[in-house]
């Protein structure tokens, strides 16, 4: 197992000291769980969470499609898988935009640890764009997370771009984000979360997921920056999870997503 974590180690700082020459922003977040949760990451267990924080998100593999703000012609695909074993874990993560001369691809791979309440991730994110008739540009960023359960209570800490502090030609801003989510019932979540980065607003979350029959749970959620809702439906068959999700907007239309995801036992 140390040999098998030290192998992806290395490829990760492989990945953290190339592809530095352009800055590229990550790509929104279209999973339906998060639209419908506004990215805070202790409100579901699904893969996906792995995306923003490497440490959550459950076991199993997590795939959507999106059309941002309603735009047709913005096609945004997602998939990520979370595979635990013993106390090590690896997060491998997929998302793609296609648009009218324009594609953009990013991927994830991270590793985590875990002992009793308490996981431990780093990862690393890897960007590739290209523009008909422009070329194309790579880029890469780590991001790293921590996450600590005690009792009914997860708290959730991560940490995206961190480098860009120390690089003055990289015009991305450190992003952190803090999430906290507490059991108030069966299967019945609270959760709040504060993101904050160096040269934006303190973006403040407040979410609940809480069943409405045995299979469908219902995911509410609002954030401050810039004032919006989330909305979504979570329809459990087996292990199988099909979700739909939608995020409003004060200026442009509303971003609308499906997924499917399957939880491993």
């Amino acid at each position: 197992m140390f040999c098998f974590s030290r192998h992806y180690l290395i490829i990760l700082l492989f990945c953290l000291v190339t592809f530095r020459l352009f800055s590229l922003e990550q790509l929104p977040f279209t999973n339906p769980y998060l639209v419908s949760s506004s990215n805070i990451t202790t409100l579901t267990s699904d893969p996906s969470n792995a995306i923003i924080n490497p440490a959550s998100g459950e076991n199993g593999i997590s795939t959507s499609s999106c059309y941002l703000f309603g735009m047709h012609n913005l096609n945004q695909y997602e998939l990520t898988s979370v595979v635990d074993y013993n106390n090590y874990g690896i997060v491998v993560g997929w998302q793609a935009m296609d648009s009218d001369g324009y594609s953009r691809q990013d991927y994830r791979l991270g590793i985590r640890y875990g002992f009793r309440s308490v996981k431990v991730a780093i990862g690393c994110r890897l960007s590739y764009d290209e523009i008909t008739g422009y070329g194309s540009e790579r880029d890469s960023d780590p991001y790293a997370g921590l996450r600590l359960n005690y009792l009914h209570t997860t708290l959730d800490v991560s940490a995206n771009n961190f480098l860009s502090a120390n690089n003055s030609t990289d015009s991305r801003s450190m992003e952190y984000n803090i999430s906290i989510g507490q059991k108030i019932a069966t299967n019945t979540i609270v959760a709040f979360s504060l993101t904050s980065s160096a040269n934006n607003k303190a973006n403040f979350k407040a979410g609940c997921r809480f069943p409405v029959y045995d299979n469908l749970q219902t995911i509410v959620s609002w954030e401050s920056e810039p004032g919006r809702f989330g909305f979504g439906s979570d329809f459990k068959v087996g292990w199988m999870h099909i979700c739909y999700g939608l995020q409003t907007h004060n200026e442009l239309d509303w971003t609308h997503s499906i997924g499917l995801s399957v939880l491993f036992p």
